[in-house]
Formats: structure tokens, sequence, C-alpha cells
């Protein structure tokens, strides 16, 4: 009984940070998992800047499942995240990444906090 509320604070402690700290990101909490989905659409246009100039850190055939904002994520920030392509929808879903909240909140404060940084990088850049 104890995991339910644990698992909520972490999407609390999600959407409070990316509100804070990069609000150009935004945390979509499912309403049965531990798995929900991140908003970077605001933020896909510095993404796709960021693969044009920088193409080799963004070749396909390193992640062929993968898109630009999956491959930022991992390139940039150096945490995993399935592309939101993944789960149907086309071009509707490019702009999101998967993100799976049930681990250690330590874990989850420190790749929501190098995610921020990352995309917060490219907008001083």
């Amino acid at each position: 009984m104890e995991l339910i509320p644990y698992l909520e604070g972490n999407a609390a402690l999600i959407e409070s940070y990316l509100s804070d700290h990069c609000p150009g990101l935004a945390f979509v909490k499912p309403n049965a998992s531990f798995v929900g989905l991140i908003d970077c659409s605001q933020v896909l246009p510095l993404l796709q800047e960021d693969e044009k100039a920088h193409p080799e850190l963004y070749d396909p055939k390193l992640s062929p499942m993968g898109g630009t904002a999956s491959r930022f994520f991992g390139i940039r920030a150096r945490v995993c995240c399935n592309d939101g392509t993944w789960f149907g929808g086309g071009d509707a879903y490019r702009g999101f990444v998967r993100f799976n909240y049930g681990v250690r909140r330590a874990s989850v404060l420190e790749a929501i906090r190098r995610m921020a940084e990352a995309v917060n990088q490219l907008k001083r850049c």
C-alpha cells in the first residue's frame, strides 16, 4: 500500500521540477501506470536545430527506433526515454518522450534535472 503514494510523490516531483526549472517541458501524468509522457513540443524546434547542427550525434543507425526528442535526451542528458512516436499517432507524438518514474525518487530527480539542464543549455546557446 506504500507504493501508490510513493509513485504519486514521484509524479508530483516531476511536475513541480519541470514547472520551476524548465517550463518548456511538461509532464503528462498517466491515470494508471508509473510511465508518463513528457511533452517536449514547445522545445522541439530547439532540439531539431541541435540535430541539424550535430547530425553525427543523432545518427538513426545508432538508435533506429528513436526520434529527435528521445535521441536528444539520450545524448545530451544521458537519460533513456522511449520516443513518443512508438505509441502511435505519428507526428502527433513526435514531441513527446515516455518517462518511467517507477524508481527511487533520487533517480527520478537526477534524470529530470539532467533533462532540464540539457534543454536549458540549448536555450542559452
